[in-house]
Formats: structure tokens, sequence, C-alpha cells
């Protein structure tokens, strides 16, 4: 009994030494300064502040995180939702609108005016060449002209000499034949002058003033781009050679095929919206103009071209292009844009603004086309979705946790 008593006094009065020294190395340890690893609570305070902070019912977004995501909203409107047909397609040149530029004749390169990327103007001076083909021809028309003005002279003497009867009509028949085959020769030289590139006043005034024109001008066919050039100053030129690549992109062909079973639902004239994946957020407009007379015998397709304006030049021949079709106008119904739909599983969903809160609502649709949807539940018109930055506030309500 006694023993198991001094055995309980010798534990406490271990446990009283022990507290102390535990007290000790544990206010050291807590009062070091080590901190675990990861973002400290100010950086984590300061991601939370810039990414959004979850409230209840909603995410909370400043001003600047919304700019930092690029975030949009657009307000939900009662709109016509029109019946389309969509197709694969493909953007081209107009037929008119793309030349490949040449010469005519032998020579070599004297100057050269443009440079790859360029745009130049109808009619603009692309480049110079000399030729001693050309030059050959100004020489044997000067020869013309010369003997053109002797049989001038020629025949206005015998024209007098037969009316004072000392010369037969017959020399004046000769001579007049004679002018006449010069003239022919002349009208000859000038139209090969002008397709080798001339204009009429160039020619006319080579003709008036016999003056040779040293250098064969090539001049722009069409305005648009140069998207090749195929010389350099100093190189020979051989007739038909392609020099320069014009390519005109104000307006460009769509071209693409519907199966023969849908061509009662377009017809010349439709409008078409198209869209390339390098701009996924804009829509190019055109309309239908030609739809081919003769079935694909073995894709049973029909191939459609549409005229789609491109004034910024952003469709490029070679793109693939998403085009629909409007084949019938619809009800008005209140709609979203489709890229403001959501999903998660079964439900469909978007984003709501409400000041600086953004909150996911549910909703029910109903008929769509390339553009909108149908919202039959959970939306009223003058509401306002986000139609860009949704993604976003999708990853960071999941990872809030809630919804």
């Amino acid at each position: 009994m006694i023993i198991t008593k001094i055995k309980k006094a010798l534990s406490l009065g271990l446990l009283l030494l022990l507290l102390p020294l535990l007290f000790f190395f544990g206010r050291s340890f807590l009062g070091s300064g080590e901190k675990l690893p990861g973002k400290s609570t100010e950086a984590a305070s300061e991601e939370m502040s810039s990414a959004g902070e979850m409230e209840e019912g909603g995410i909370h977004l400043s001003a600047e995180a919304a700019r930092n995501i690029g975030l949009q909203v657009e307000e939900v409107m009662v709109r016509t939702i029109e019946e389309v047909m969509t197709f694969t397609g493909e953007i081209a040149p107009q037929p008119d609108q793309e030349v490949f530029v040449t010469s005519r004749i032998s020579g070599k390169i004297e100057r050269v005016y443009v440079s790859l990327g360029e745009p130049v103007k109808q009619g603009q001076l692309l480049a110079e060449i000399r030729s001693l083909e050309f030059e050959n021809l100004q020489v044997e028309l000067f020869r013309e002209l010369t003997n053109l003005d002797l049989l001038h002279i020629d025949r206005e003497r015998i024209k007098n000499l037969v009316e004072k009867k000392i010369a037969a009509s017959k020399d004046l028949a000769k001579v007049e034949a004679d002018h006449k085959k010069v003239e022919g020769e002349i009208d000859g030289l000038k139209n090969k002058l002008l397709l080798l590139g001339l204009n009429e006043a160039e020619v006319e005034g080579l003709i008036e003033k016999k003056r040779f024109i040293p250098v064969l001008p090539l001049l722009a066919p069409i305005s648009g781009q140069v998207v090749e050039r195929d010389i350099t100053i100093g190189g020979a030129v051989d007739p038909q050679a392609k020099m320069f690549h014009i390519i005109n992109l104000s307006g460009v062909l769509v071209e693409g095929d519907i199966p023969e079973d849908r061509e009662g639902m377009i017809r010349k004239g439709q409008e078409v919206r198209v869209r390339v994946s390098t701009y996924p957020d804009q829509v190019f407009t055109g309309r239908i103009n030609y739809i081919a007379d003769v079935v694909n015998p073995e894709k049973r397709t029909i191939h459609l071209w549409s005229a789609v304006a491109n004034p910024e030049r952003k469709l490029k021949p070679g793109m693939f292009a998403r085009v629909s079709v409007i084949t019938k106008k619809g009800n008005e119904v209140v709609a979203v844009p489709i890229r403001a739909l959501l999903e998660e599983g079964m439900e469909r969903f978007v984003f709501v603004q409400n000041g600086e809160e953004f909150i996911r609502q549910t909703v029910a649709l109903g008929v769509r086309n390339d553009q909108y949807v149908e919202v039959t539940e959970g939306l009223m018109p003058g509401d306002q979705v986000v139609v860009r930055g949704n993604q976003q506030l999708m990853l960071a309500q999941m990872s809030g946790g809630t919804r």
C-alpha cells in the first residue's frame, strides 16, 4: 500500500517536470516563423479576388476580373428563329476576281514597282519589260507610217495627172490599193501593240509623235492583293510565264454540297450564314448565287455557290466553313444565343448577371437554329446572360464545390 502511494507520487512529480518543457518547445516551434508549403493567406485572398468569390446563390466577380476573362453578356430577347440547313463548305475567290498576270512577249525585267502582299488598283503599273520584239514592232510601225505618208503624196499626184489626162486611171487604182494595204498593215501592228498591253491612248500617241516607248508597261488588270510575285529585276521573261498572282477578296464564294433530296429546300437568292473556326464569334452573310444543274453521281449531292461579302478580307481561299441556309422563317420566341448555353449531365443552364453577381439558371429549351435557341422556361426578356466567359464561371463554380 505504501509502495503504491510512493509510485503515484513519483509519477505526479515527473509529469509536473515535463509540462514546462513541453510548453517551452511547443511555443518555440509555433513562433519560429516556419510555414507549411503552399500559398499564403494573402496570396490565396488575392487569387480569389481576381477569379471571383463563391457566394450563396451565385458567383461574385469584380469588374477587373470580368475584363480579365473577356466576359460578355447579351440581353434575352424575343426573336424569330428560322429553320436552317447546315453543311460544310470551302472558301474560294470569285472567278473574275483572280488573275495571273503574264507577259505576252519575251524580254527582260527592267523595273518592278510592287511587292508581295501589296494592295494594287486596276491599271496600276506593276513592272516594266525591255523587249527587242517590242522595239521591232515599233520600228515596223514607223516604217509603215512613212510608207503611208509617201503613198498619200503619190496618190494625190497621180490623181491630179489623171484629172489632166496625163496618167491612166489604172495607175491611180494601183496607188489606192497600195494605200489601203499599208493602212491594213498599220491596223494590224496597232492591234499587236494593244495585245501586248498598251492602251489606245498610248498607241495613238506613238503614231502621232513617232517616238519610241523604250519599255513595255505591265499593268494590273484588276484591283486586289498581290499574293504571288515571281519576278526579279534583270530576270528573263517568257511569254505566258506567270509573273504576278492578284486576288480581290472583297467578296468571295463559299462552295459546298447538299444531299440531292434536299434540293427542294433551296433556291437562288436564299440568305446564308457562314462561320469559320478562325473567327468563331463572327457571322458572315451572303446569298446563294448558283445551284448546279447536275447531281454528283458518286456522292448523290448537288453543288452550291454562295456569294459572301468580305470587306475586311478575313475569309481566305481554302478555309473550311460551316454554311447555314435559311430555309423557312419561324415564330417569335424568347431566345438566347447558343453560345450562352452550358450543359452538365442532363441539365441545360446559363449564367444570368445581377450586378457583379452571376447566378446559374437552369433552362428548358425549344427549337433552335445555327445562332439562337428558344427558352421555354427559366428566363424572361431583358435578362442578361453570359455569352463569353461562361465556361470560366462554370469552372469556378465547380471548384467552389457548390451550385
